[in-house]
C-alpha cells in the first residue's frame, strides 16, 4: 500500500534547492539543517513554528494547512488561537526583514521604505477587517537656528478604509504642539492610550469618529525623535496585547531614522497650535511661496533634493503660525 502524501513530503520538496532552504531558514529563523529534520521526520515542529511556516509560505498554505491537519489534528482546534497570539507580536521574520532593509536601502530612502514597511504591516495585524484606523509616524519639525523643537508634523501615515481617509484629509492638522495627545507623549516621554469619555477635551475628538488613540515615543537611548501614532474607529480597541505592540513597532521604528532625527529633551519645547482648519490657509500660503522662490532663478538660494523641500516646508509653516 502506497505511503499518503505528508506535509513533510511537500516541504522536502519545497526545500529541494539548497538556496530555497536558506532562505525559507532564514525567514523563519532556523539552521536549514532544522528544515531538513523537519522533512525527513527526525524531529516534529512546535505548533507556533508549523503557524510560521505556513505564514511563510502563502503559496503552499491551503496544501500545508491540509496536510499538517492530517498528521496533527491539534493544530486544526489551535490554528485560530496561534493566529490571534501571533498577530499580537512581531514576527521574527519581520524583524529580519527590517534590518535587511537597514543594511541595504540607500540612505536618503531609507526611512520612507522602512517607515511605509512598518505601518503597512501594523495596519494589517490591529485592523484586517479594515473597520477603520489610521496609523502615522510623527517627527519633530527640525528647529531652526537658534530655536527650540517647537512643533511636530506627519512624515507618513497609512488609513483604513480609504473613505475615512477623505474625512481625515480635511481636518487633521498639519502640525502638533503641546495641545496634542503626541506632543505630551513626547514631553513625558511616555506610551499613552486614550478613550472617548477621557478624551473630550483633547483636539482629536473633533476628528471624524474617533474612538481610541495609542502614542508611543521613538527614541534612540535618551533622545527622541518623535511618535508612532494609531487611532481607531473601533470602541473598545486596544488590548492590552495590541498596545504592547504598538510600543514594539514604535521601537523598531527608531531604526528608519539618522541620529540627527532625534532630540534631547532640554531642546524640546513644543507650542500650541490651532485647528487643521485654522492652519490649512497658512500651509497654502507657504507652498505658494516656495513655488515663487523656485521661480526666482538658479541664484536664488533655495533646497532642492525631496528632503531639503520638505524640511523647508515644515520650517516655513511653523514659523508662520508661531512667528
Amino acid at each position: 500500500m502506497a505511503r499518503s502524501f505528508t506535509w513533510r513530503d511537500l516541504l522536502a520538496e519545497i526545500i529541494a534547492d539548497p538556496s530555497e532552504r536558506y532562505q525559507l531558514a532564514t525567514r523563519l529563523n532556523v539552521h536549514p539543517l532544522t528544515l531538513t529534520r523537519w522533512s525527513t521526520g527526525i524531529s516534529t515542529p512546535r505548533l507556533e513554528s508549523l503557524y510560521h511556516l505556513i505564514e511563510v509560505l502563502p503559496a503552499y498554505e491551503g496544501q500545508l494547512r491540509s496536510l499538517i491537519i492530517q498528521e496533527i489534528p491539534e493544530f486544526e482546534r489551535m490554528d485560530t488561537s496561534i493566529a490571534q497570539r501571533m498577530a499580537e507580536h512581531i514576527s521574527s521574520a519581520f524583524y529580519m526583514e527590517i534590518l535587511a532593509l537597514c543594511a541595504t536601502a540607500s540612505q536618503p530612502h531609507r526611512g520612507r521604505i522602512i517607515s511605509e514597511r512598518l505601518l503597512s504591516s501594523l495596519l494589517e495585524q490591529l485592523d484586517p477587517l479594515q473597520i477603520g484606523t489610521m496609523v502615522k509616524i510623527v517627527l519633530f519639525t527640525p528647529p531652526l537656528v537658534g530655536k527650540p523643537v517647537r512643533s511636530l508634523h506627519i512624515f507618513m501615515r497609512r488609513v483604513i478604509p480609504a473613505a475615512w481617509e477623505q474625512e481625515l484629509h480635511a481636518t487633521y492638522p498639519y502640525l502638533f504642539g503641546a495641545e496634542s495627545l503626541t506632543g505630551y507623549s513626547v514631553q513625558t516621554n511616555h506610551s499613552l492610550s486614550l478613550y472617548t469619555p477621557v478624551m473630550r477635551d483633547w483636539p482629536i475628538m473633533r476628528i471624524a469618529e474617533v474612538k481610541r488613540v495609542v502614542s508611543c515615543p521613538i527614541r534612540s537611548f535618551s533622545r527622541i525623535a518623535g511618535c508612532l501614532c494609531v487611532i481607531s474607529k473601533q470602541v473598545g480597541h486596544f488590548l492590552p496585547s495590541q498596545i504592547h505592540l504598538i510600543d514594539a513597532y514604535a521601537q523598531l521604528a527608531a531604526l528608519a531614522f539618522d541620529e540627527d532625527d532625534f532630540y534631547e529633551f532640554e531642546r524640546i519645547s513644543l507650542s500650541l497650535f490651532p485647528p487643521g482648519q485654522e492652519q490649512a490657509p497658512f500651509a497654502r500660503a507657504v507652498q505658494q511661496q516656495m513655488l515663487h522662490q523656485n521661480d526666482a532663478g538658479p541664484d536664488f538660494p533655495y533646497p532642492h533634493t525631496p528632503q531639503q523641500i520638505e524640511r523647508h516646508f515644515w520650517q516655513l509653516v511653523e514659523q508662520r503660525f508661531l512667528d
